[in-house]
């Protein structure tokens, strides 16, 4: 299992996802029961492209370990960036807060799905914990986006100076901006 992810990562790392994805393939079929193997695949798959094998794989990965918070997590995670599913989103990443309740990528999933629901009290709440844990520039955008969907533009305002003087050249930070200015 650990050479079929080293060989799929080197792949990878050459810019030949397609090979290192028919690797894993090739490896799951022999190795069935392996859920590093399987996750190393997830973490290959498109999001959108990929959605009905990426369906099916994180399930598999649910029924080998259903309490595990990094599988519930990428459920959670993978059907909110495809925006579908958004309740079952929520449940899988509150059972995974439940089994790993301080870990800032499932409090960010968790905030992500809220917002998506118009939440924005949760999506607040759990984006703010996330953020003082990673102070990562994308979870500060998302945490951003909700204080302003909220109406908080004080508390926007200085989430979006922190992220300026962390990354001022970041063009993402346009957007942010341009809520602050009028249009011309």
């Amino acid at each position: 299992s650990f050479l079929y992810q080293t060989q799929a990562d080197i792949l990878k790392k050459m810019g030949n996802k397609k090979a290192a994805l028919a690797l894993l393939d090739e490896a799951i079929k022999s190795i069935t029961d392996d859920p590093e193997l399987i996750y190393a695949e997830v973490l290959l798959l498109d999001p959108y492209t990929d959605r009905e094998k990426l369906d099916k794989t994180l399930k598999q990965l649910l029924l080998l370990e259903p309490n595990s918070p990094t599988y519930l997590n990428a459920y959670a995670y993978t059907l909110a960036l495809q925006n579908r599913r958004l309740k079952e989103a929520r449940q899988y990443a509150e059972l995974a807060l439940k089994y790993a309740p301080e870990q800032a990528s499932i409090l960010d999933t968790l905030g992500y799905i809220a917002f998506l629901q118009n939440d924005f009290k949760t999506a607040i709440s759990s984006l703010t914990q996330a953020y003082q844990m990673s102070h990562s520039f994308n979870i500060g955008l998302r945490l951003a986006k909700a204080l302003y969907m909220q109406g908080d533009l004080e508390e926007f305002n200085v989430v979006l100076q922190q992220l300026k003087q962390n990354q001022p050249n970041n063009p993402q930070l346009e957007q942010l901006d341009s809520l602050l200015l009028p249009q011309h």
